[in-house]
This record gives C-alpha cells, sequence and structure tokens, in this order.
C-alpha cells in the first residue's frame, strides 16, 4: 500500500512540475546570455523563432548541425528566442521577446529575426539589409542556406566571428549540403 501511495505521490508531483514550468522571460534570458558572453569574450548570436516558421527551423538546424555547431558556439552564445506563436503554441513564448525585438529595431512582423551583439549588449548587425544602395527601406533576409542569403548571412559571421576563411568555406560547404537535404524532403 505505501508503494502505491509514493508512487502516486512521486506522479503528482512530477506532473506538477511539468505544469508549473512556464518559459522564461525573453529579458532574463538575454541578460544571462550577455553575462556569459562577457565572461567568455565572445559576441552573441540571438535568433527569434516560432513553431510555424520554416526558415527559423532552417537556421537552428544549420547553427546546431553536428558540423558547424562547433564554429558557431566557439565564437558566440548562441540564444533562441520564441514568439510569434498562434492558438495553444503561445505557451511556448518566451515572454516579452518581441519588446526585445523592438527594442534593438528589428520587425515583430517578419521571423525568421536574427541579430548579433556584441558581449556589452549593443547590436552590431541584423539580418534587415538594404538589398541595393538605393533602397529607402531595409529588408529581412530572413534564412536560407541558398545564395545569396547564405553569403549574407557569412558575410555578417565572417564580420561578427574569428574564424577562418577555411572554416567560413567549411560553412557554407555545409549549407549546401543541408540545402540539398532539404530539397530531398
Amino acid at each position: 500500500m505505501i508503494k502505491i501511495f509514493l508512487s502516486s505521490l512521486m506522479l503528482a508531483l512530477v506532473g506538477q512540475a511539468g505544469y508549473c514550468q512556464a518559459k522564461l522571460p525573453a529579458q532574463q534570458l538575454l541578460d544571462s546570455v550577455i553575462r556569459k558572453a562577457q565572461t567568455e569574450k565572445k559576441n552573441v548570436f540571438v535568433s527569434f523563432s516560432a513553431s510555424w516558421c520554416g526558415p527559423c527551423k532552417e537556421l537552428k538546424r544549420g547553427l546546431h548541425d553536428v558540423y558547424n555547431v562547433q564554429f558557431f558556439e566557439r565564437n558566440y552564445v548562441l540564444l533562441e528566442l520564441h514568439g510569434s506563436e498562434i492558438g495553444e503554441k503561445k505557451r511556448n513564448e518566451n515572454p516579452g521577446t518581441r519588446d526585445i525585438i523592438l527594442k534593438y529595431d528589428g520587425d515583430t512582423s517578419s521571423l525568421p529575426y536574427w541579430m548579433i551583439l556584441n558581449a556589452k549588449g549593443a547590436k552590431l548587425l541584423d539580418n534587415f539589409i538594404k538589398k541595393d544602395k538605393n533602397a529607402i527601406k531595409r529588408e529581412n533576409i530572413g534564412f536560407s542556406y541558398n545564395p545569396p542569403d547564405s553569403k549574407i548571412f557569412l558575410e555578417a559571421i565572417k564580420k561578427t566571428s574569428k574564424l577562418t576563411d577555411a572554416e567560413l568555406l567549411l560553412i557554407k560547404e555545409r549549407f549546401n549540403q543541408l540545402t540539398r537535404a532539404v530539397l530531398e524532403d
């Protein structure tokens, strides 16, 4: 009888812990990774994502790919914040994600949005660019393994990391492999 009671109690407690666990606030997570970046003397790569966003999943896959992750983690503290969810998925958002996007002059209507901050939390660059020198408005290039978008992404990485040209070439080649894998799916 005691075994049944203890088993029931454990199930109840585990269930409660899972139920009570909420997504951490975006600002709290950002502050934490900035402190880590200061300690490790790295920049911060922040990506903003949603479960419905295909290019967001491509970006995550590219950053955390078994071959690429070593290069990114050696140069950046990585942070993925979730926002812009719909319906039941709203519970997966990090509260305050939209506020952070706005704070750094991002666009909340277009995902993925990514930015690179220095260890003090100042924005170095993001994925909004002027597609030509006469453009008035910057556009979100999102993320894609395909050129020219991957070229712009890799140029941003080159400007904000200590990666060598050889390492950047390895990342580019891996992106090409991932593109083929996506097309075959």
